[in-house]
């Protein structure tokens, strides 16, 4: 019998409270995610990008509400669902220092 496997990968990541110097995450070959903050504090908004260097577009749940996730230091949380769907992540709104463990 064939061994499944799963695509997952574990990314460093560095987000800032302006969108344009935060780091671009490569996200097309994930369908879930875990921010963890080794430092730093705060509410994470979310846009998605088609590209690299793109247009990041502000990402919306389907109620609406701006794609947040609020984390503490020394803690890891579940990426929003509508991010699944994106191809490159950036993140904006809060000084964080860590990982994103994506899953496909």
């Amino acid at each position: 019998m064939p061994k499944m496997e799963r695509n997952a990968g574990v990314i460093p990541v560095k987000i800032t409270s302006d969108v344009s110097t935060s780091q671009v995450i490569p996200f097309h070959a994930s369908a879930g995610g875990i921010l963890i903050a080794e430092s730093g504090s705060g509410t994470v908004q979310w846009s998605c990008l088609t590209e690299p260097g793109g247009t990041p577009y502000p990402l919306y749940d389907e109620e609406g509400n701006r794609a947040e996730t609020l984390i503490t230091e020394g803690n890891a949380v579940a990426l929003p669902g509508c991010v699944y769907s994106c191809s490159y992540l950036v993140g904006e709104g809060a000084d964080i220092e860590g990982y994103l463990c994506a899953s496909g």
